[in-house]
């Protein structure tokens, strides 16, 4: 079995939890009470002191980066106790979490970083408790065990300096944000409660796997966010969010996307038309363009498999027909609606209890074969500025649209994370997903946006194993 290294940093004064606190390890499911975020009580947008880092936007200076010392983020082992202490003190905190509103109003590098460094530790540790959670046969699982020591160290560096009141301060927490975003836990968690499923049979099903993952990854989703919208702060002072995202823009690269996979893994694929419906002054919103392409870029590409692979019909290039999947852009003032349909053959009845689950993928167990010896292989690119490559997509997004592609090429039915993960992403910001199945008919994926002045903002709770609309 393999040991189980801790790490973490100095603990911050005030921080240790009070005589005979108790030690149970918190629960699997999410905080649901949340207190309401203190903006007012943060560095405020142009402060001038000689040694805080300021931002404006019209004509303030910018950080000006100074060498950040290697000694300022390192690894100090921690005892168990040491440890429990730490995830105590942060178990008796709840995430804040913010609406896209209060997202856009973080614009400036220095006060997001204050809010990173003071949000992120409650967000690692409530995933540091998920994994404890597990049948304790998690401890002989590799993939398990390396998302958790990496969690614990990216724990301990936050604790290291927890105070950013310097350019140098900044620098090497942006350093360190980077850092913790090399690695891609969800092929490493998704693989690895795989194999723990095969250890430890009855005592962790299919079910607790899929309630695990669902709770980690949306947890993870959060952490992105905040991470990804304070390093693209460097580049834009609207951050992560693309306050003029433009769905049509996003579908049709989302489209182009899933067509060349098609074409690379069929030697051809269906024309598809991005069709917008509502006024003119509605067409853009407020929202992560890479959520938004992942969410899309997932149904097209089961869209296009299910057509291209309908009883087998060998279609000619040039007299494909041209609705056999179809792309919807409803924009009101509340909320953008996209439909995309399908032709296919409509979803089995046998599959539809496992369409959300992390456990099943139409690729069959090869699919978990590839997933399980390639894994460790899974180190995301780095994130930069305003872009990001999301788990399954051979595409990497930037922050105004355009695309450029990765070196892997994702197989067109994938490791059974795409559906899931592409709901998880929709429900974070507040959305929905919904899929409509007639048999022998097709499919109609339903997604649902809400728009900033309509409460678009971090939820952390999913609609878990939400029932499929089926038509016989």
């Amino acid at each position: 079995m393999r040991r189980v290294r801790r790490f973490s940093g100095s603990l911050p004064s005030g921080s240790g939890a009070p005589p005979g606190q108790s030690t149970t390890p918190a629960t699997t499911t999410f905080p649901r009470a949340m207190s309401q975020p203190n903006i007012a009580a943060l560095p405020q947008q142009g402060r001038s002191l000689s040694t805080t880092p300021v931002c404006s936007s019209a004509g303030g200076r910018r950080p000006s980066w100074s060498h950040c010392s290697s000694t300022v983020w390192q690894e100090q082992p921690l005892s168990g106790d040491a440890l429990d202490t730490i995830l105590q003190s942060f178990e008796r905190k709840r995430p804040t979490p913010l609406t896209m509103e209060e997202i856009l109003e973080f614009d400036c590098p220095y006060r997001m970083a204050k809010f990173v460094l003071r949000e992120m530790p409650i967000r690692l540790a409530y995933r540091v408790r998920l994994i404890e959670s597990l049948p304790p046969q998690w401890k002989e699982i590799d993939k398990i065990v390396q998302v958790y020591e990496l969690l614990q160290s990216y724990l301990g560096m936050l604790l290291v300096q927890h105070v950013i009141s310097t350019d140098e301060d900044l620098q090497c927490f942006r350093s360190l944000v980077r850092h913790m975003n090399r690695v891609n836990s969800v092929p490493l968690l998704t693989a690895g409660a795989f194999e723990l499923r095969q250890l430890t049979g009855q005592e962790f099903l299919a079910s607790h796997a899929d309630v695990f993952l669902n709770d980690f990854f949306l947890s993870r989703i959060s952490t992105e966010l905040l991470s990804l919208h304070f390093l693209a702060l460097y580049e834009n002072p609207a951050g992560f969010v693309n306050p003029v995202c433009d769905p049509v823009l996003v579908c049709e690269t989302a489209r182009d996307s899933a067509a060349d996979l098609c074409r690379h893994h069929y030697g051809y694929a269906p024309q598809v038309e991005v069709q917008y419906v509502g006024q003119a002054e509605h067409a853009k919103f407020a929202y992560i363009t890479s959520f938004l392409y992942y969410i899309v870029y997932e149904l097209m590409k089961n869209s296009f498999r299910a057509v291209v692979e309908r009883d087998n019909i060998i279609w000619i290039p040039g007299k494909i027909p041209t609705d056999l999947v179809t792309i919807v852009v409803n924009a009101s003032s509340e909320d953008i609606r996209i439909t995309v349909a399908d032709k296919g053959y409509g979803i089995p009845a046998e599959v539809l209890p496992n369409i959300w689950s992390y456990s099943y993928t139409t690729a069959g167990r090869d699919a978990f074969k590839q997933l399980h010896d390639h894994a460790d292989e899974f180190i995301s690119e780095s994130a930069q500025g305003g872009q990001i490559k999301l788990a399954g997509s051979s595409t990497v997004i930037e922050q105004d649209g355009s695309q450029r592609k990765s070196k892997r090429v994702s197989p067109i039915a994938g490791f059974g994370v795409g559906a899931p993960l592409a709901r998880l992403y929709a429900e974070y910001l507040g959305g929905s997903l919904v899929l409509d199945t007639t048999q022998g008919e097709g499919t109609v994926a339903a997604l649902v946006l809400k728009r900033a002045s309509s409460g678009s903002g971090e939820h952390f709770e999913s609609a878990q194993h939400k029932v499929v609309q089926t038509t016989t």
